[in-house]
């Protein structure tokens, strides 16, 4: 007795799940690009930003960047400079 919604749902996300994304694709093209080395670090800078970006939700600090545009700015700034220095 399953609702069909909630299988459309399970099925659609299921789906969405494993397919690649971006992140992948960026992985790819750094790989092709630099071998395997650019990978690592390429896996390396997608793996730490979701793990910031699930510290900050979990301290509520999403909400913040949402409400203040200068905040949003100064983060993507430098996290932009730091993703560039390597």
């Amino acid at each position: 007795m399953l609702d069909s919604q909630v299988a459309a749902f399970t099925l659609a996300a299921g789906v969405l799940t494993i397919a690649p994304g971006q992140d992948t694709m960026l992985v790819v093209r750094n790989v092709l690009r630099g071998g395997k080395p650019d990978g690592v670090i390429t896996t390396f800078g997608i793996c730490s930003g979701l793990f910031m970006h699930a510290t900050f939700s979990a301290l509520g600090l999403s909400l913040l960047m949402t409400r203040s545009a200068m905040a949003f700015q100064t983060l993507k700034t430098r996290g932009g400079l730091l993703t560039s220095c390597g």
